[in-house]
């Protein structure tokens, strides 16, 4: 599905599209590698690690875009900064929970090498964020929540954390719980939690890239913008690093070349704009018309207004 509203002339050069997501994730393997070989303070390293990214690939944006309006500009910087701190916040306090958890409950070190306990955790972290992704689409009160993040019009590296805390507070414990309970250690944490960030930051990045033979192993930005899309036809793709859990449970939906037509929710005018952070922030508690019911919430339309489905996809959007 051809995007009308991309570029028909793209100046990235033809080599550096498929050379440069795989670039950016040897670059954080090797950055993690170092850290743990050289025994740094991990905990410090995460957060050194997330303002790279942040920073990286915002540059990245900049130089080579997938598309030029999607650029944040103007109080998009402010609002997206604001919800970089709240997840800064409520994803330290889902962490610290379930680590005075784990301090409680679990058995202890499994035992496991690091080169078979890194990739386990990996692959466990992607089913668990797999389940809860799915759940949040599929349940009419957590979609009111997770919807928040899907109002926006474009997809970036800033609004990649423009979400409702409680998604964020909830996600951290659905990846982060069972490893800990599991008893893995420091650096498969580590390396399980910043594969989950490059990825998670990664997928929604605003650069012109191509994933090919990858694309059927690893989540990448081509997936993450079908996820967006607000084409039924295209929902799918929960998964947050590797492509397995998508295609064992036959939601995987991506092809070479495939382009999601426009993204955010089929009716937008059931939720805040996405510029109102605190009303967006009060949305899953106000009692109100759901999300194809005609609320008077202001917000960008895109394609004509759905009819009430006797379905409930038009609550959740057309994706996920």
């Amino acid at each position: 599905m051809l995007d009308p509203h991309r570029p028909s002339s793209r100046r990235t050069p033809a080599w550096l599209r498929p050379s440069l997501y795989p670039a950016l994730l040897v670059a954080t393997a090797a950055l993690c590698t170092h850290a743990i070989v050289a025994d740094l303070a991990l905990e410090r390293m995460v957060g050194v690690v997330m303002v790279g990214l942040v920073v990286g690939l915002t540059g990245l944006e900049r130089l080579v875009p997938y598309r030029r309006d999607w650029q944040p500009h103007g109080s998009e910087w402010t609002r997206d900064g604001l919800y970089i701190v709240q997840g800064a916040v409520f994803g330290g306090l889902a962490q610290g929970l379930v680590a005075t958890a784990a301090v409680m409950l679990a058995p202890g070190d499994n035992g496991l090498p690091l080169w078979a306990a890194a990739p386990m955790a990996i692959v466990l972290t992607d089913l668990c964020t797999y389940t809860f992704h799915r759940f949040v689409h599929s349940n009419d009160w957590m979609w009111r929540e997770h919807g928040v993040h899907h109002v926006t019009d474009k997809v970036n590296t800033l609004n990649a954390n423009t979400a409702h805390f409680l998604d964020i507070f909830l996600n951290n414990i659905a990846a982060l719980g069972p490893l800990l309970l599991l008893g893995f250690s420091a650096p498969a944490l580590f390396i399980a939690s910043m594969a989950r960030a490059v990825q998670t930051l990664g997928a929604h990045a605003n650069i012109d890239v191509e994933l090919g033979w990858l694309g059927h192993v690893v989540m990448g930005p081509e997936h993450h913008r079908l996820h967006h899309s607000a084409d039924a036809d295209d929902a799918g793709n929960y998964g947050t690093i590797v492509t397995l859990w998508d295609r064992v449970f036959g939601t995987f939906r991506w092809s070479p070349g495939r382009q999601a037509r426009v993204v955010g929710v089929r009716a937008p005018h059931g939720f805040p704009d996405a510029q109102r952070i605190w009303a967006s922030a009060l949305h899953p508690f106000v009692r109100g018309e759901e999300s194809c019911g005609g609320s008077s919430q202001p917000g960008p339309h895109h394609g004509p207004e759905p009819a009430p489905p006797k379905d409930r996809h038009c609550l959740r959007g057309a994706h996920r």
